[in-house]
């Protein structure tokens, strides 16, 4: 069991736990927007790479009959790779709109330190400062996010600096939310 020793006033932790937040929020964002510049990148060379070769593998198909089922497989293919990244990209965007909503519903008093989402299924793992600010973000997240959720007793057990872990399916507002992107 870890033994806290808090000599700052109650108003100094929370701003500090709020700046330690805004620093984690601000990193991810910068990350998120240093891949979204990566993907754009490469969807953006993809692009170009793939109108020239269209623009080829069009003319050979007219010039050279022989060579027209190779060439059709190969517009096949490059189709295929044009379609995978544009669904690589589109699910990065709806990832990013999940995550914004989870951190528009986490309270200040709750720290996450684990968040697994798979599919349609959430696991949340993490830390509460008090039980009433674990309630708090249980019913937000029944409210807003996720159905069918596992809040096993032990979670309880504490009044205050306890540990929990939530699991869920990702609500269908959610999910609808996410599509829209």
């Amino acid at each position: 069991m870890i033994m806290r020793l808090n000599l700052l006033p109650e108003e100094e932790c929370r701003k500090l736990e709020m700046e330690q937040l805004l620093a984690f929020l601000r990193r991810e964002m910068l990350f998120l927007v240093f891949i979204t510049m990566i993907v754009g990148s490469v969807v953006w060379y993809a692009g170009s790479a793939l109108s020239g070769n269209i623009e080829a593998m069009r003319e050979s198909v007219f010039s050279n009959k022989e060579l027209d089922k190779d060439l059709m497989e190969s517009v096949a293919k490059l189709n295929g790779t044009a379609k995978n990244i544009s669904v690589v990209q589109s699910l990065f965007f709806r990832q990013s709109a999940l995550l914004s909503e989870f951190a528009s519903i986490t309270p200040s008093d709750i720290r996450i330190n684990k968040l697994l989402i798979n599919s349609e299924l959430v696991q949340i793992e993490g830390e509460y400062r008090r039980r009433e600010e674990l309630l708090r973000f249980r019913e937000n997240l029944m409210n807003e996010f996720l159905t069918d959720i596992e809040f096993p007793i032990a979670n309880l057990l504490k009044q205050e600096d306890g540990e929990f872990t939530i699991r869920g399916k990702i609500s269908q507002r959610m999910r609808d939310k996410m599509m829209v992107l």
